[in-house]
This record gives structure tokens, sequence and C-alpha cells, in this order.
């Protein structure tokens, strides 16, 4: 069962941040979970690289800046996160390292993080420090729309749910994984599969024989995973590759949440897990990659 009873949002004390607490603090009241606010700084960011002064000059600057980042974090959320289990903490260091141990050692459930789509040019990025969470953390993690609108109403009331699955053993724990967020909320789900274009190369003969061979095999797998996942969701399979197939269904479904395997650093790739940044920056709405 997905139950999420320690969440945490890093904040980097940004716009963004700020205007995702309503959201960070609707999923928490959903789970009735504690939140943990982190928010982390590089010590020496903002001093010139030639920069050499005594150490109890260093330790004053340190004191200094987490003075006031923590004054900015006690500051954030206050409405939004009225009636919840807060902890707020400010630590030195990398941010996305800061991050993958925190969750590490002390038994997060989800992290919830924006990832900073701003622009033409970062609309095709992710941040470095969502990119590095997503690769490194064992936990799920719940990223916002890419893009400089934030989700707004309503978040609050999931309805339907994009649940994109490769054909291989892991599908299973990500439609189980859809299972309970729907449980949860309530919501419809529909499995989606995006059968890839088979590349022959130039001079290649007719190969829709094949593109049905694939197509059927996906058809006949999804069904065996039903079975074996004991669910019963409508299924959505599509030529294409799979950030184009899942965001198309995801307006099509109108869906308010994409569930998506991110898999394990030490299995094999799998089709999805190595489109998870294109899914989650084509996305039209937030995704949760477990």
């Amino acid at each position: 069962m997905l139950t999420f009873r320690r969440i945490l949002f890093p904040v980097d004390l940004s716009p963004r941040c700020v205007a995702i607490a309503p959201y960070v603090a609707a999923i928490a009241h959903k789970f009735e979970a504690k939140l943990i606010l982190l928010h982390a700084f590089v010590m020496y960011e903002d001093l010139p690289y030639d920069s050499i002064l005594p150490p109890n000059v260093y330790t004053a600057y340190e004191d200094a800046i987490r003075k006031q980042r923590t004054a900015e974090l006690e500051n954030l959320g206050r409405k939004e996160f009225e009636g919840l289990k807060v902890t707020r903490l400010v630590e030195v260091g990398l941010a996305a390292d800061r991050i993958v141990q925190h969750a590490r050692e002390h038994e997060i459930d989800l992290i919830v993080m924006p990832t900073h789509g701003y622009g033409r040019f970062r609309r095709l990025l992710l941040g470095s420090v969502t990119s590095k969470v997503l690769h490194d953390a064992a936990c799920p993690v719940w990223t916002t729309v890419h893009s400089e609108e934030v989700a707004e109403p309503p978040f609050q009331n999931i309805r339907n749910i994009v649940c994109a699955v490769d054909i291989g053993s892991d599908a299973i724990r990500v439609i189980r994984a859809a299972c309970d967020m729907a449980s949860q909320y309530g919501a419809t789900v529909c499995l989606v599969h995006a059968v890839p274009y088979p590349d022959f190369g130039p001079g290649a003969t007719d190969d829709r024989p094949f593109q049905r061979f694939l197509f059927d095999t996906a058809k006949e797998r999804m069904t065996t995973l039903q079975q074996e996942a004991q669910s019963d969701f409508q299924t959505c399979i599509e030529y294409g590759s799979a950030a184009a197939v899942i965001r198309d269904t995801s307006l099509s479904c109108d869906a308010q949440l994409v569930v998506i395997g991110r898999g394990r650093i030490q299995e094999k790739l799998g089709h999805i897990r190595t489109n998870v940044h294109a899914i989650i920056r084509e996305s039209p709405c937030p995704v949760l990659s477990v």
C-alpha cells in the first residue's frame, strides 16, 4: 500500500516554491502526513573566488546566512500549512545531496518539488537539483507541472489519473501504486503504453506488419499485467514516444496526475525510466514517479 506519512518539501525560497505551498499542503492534508521543509545552501557561494578570510569570519558568515534563511523559511507557508505537523530545517551543503541524504536517513515516504521550467530555453530542461533527486532518491517523487504557471485548483480533487507503464516486470508495482492513489482520491485510472516506432534505417521495406506485432504483443501483455495486479482499468496503447503519448493521453483524459515508474538504479533501464525527464517536461499535470 502506497502511504505517505512523512513528506519532504525541499525549499529554495524562490517564488516558485512559495507558489506551490498550497499544493504541497493539500497533499499533506490528504494523507495526514508530517511535513518537513528543508532548505540547503552552499556556504561560500556569495563570496568572491579569491576570498581568504580567517576561520572566525567564515563562521560568522555561516551563522548570518543560516539566521537569515531560517527566518525566511519560518515565514513560508504559515497560512497554508496551518493544522499540519511541520518541521523546518536549514542545512549547509549541496541541495540535491542534502535532500537525498535526509530522505534516506529519516524514512521519507515522498518528496514533493517543483521543476523550475522558466523561459523557452529552461522549458527544455529540468533543474539540476530535481534531476539528481529523481536519479538518486529511493522514495517516490512528486513533481509539479514543468511550466511557468503553477497548477491551480482542482489540485485538491484528483479525479483522473494516467498510469504509464512499460510491459516489464516493474509494471505491476507501478499499476498498484496507481491503484493506491485512485483509492485515496476516488479517481479513475487509464493505463497507457507507448509502442515506439521501429527504426529500420534507410531503404527499409514496409514495417507495418512488425508494428502490428509490437502493438498486439503490448496489448496481450497489458491484459496479463492487469490480471496480475488485480486491476481493471481502461487501457490506451498508442504508437509514438513515451513523452508524447503520455502527454496526449493526459490531455484527452483531463488527468490531474500522471503515475510512472522511475525504477531502481541497479535495474536495467526501461522505456519509461529512460524517458523520465521528457515525460515530466511534457506532462500537462503533476507527475508521481515511483
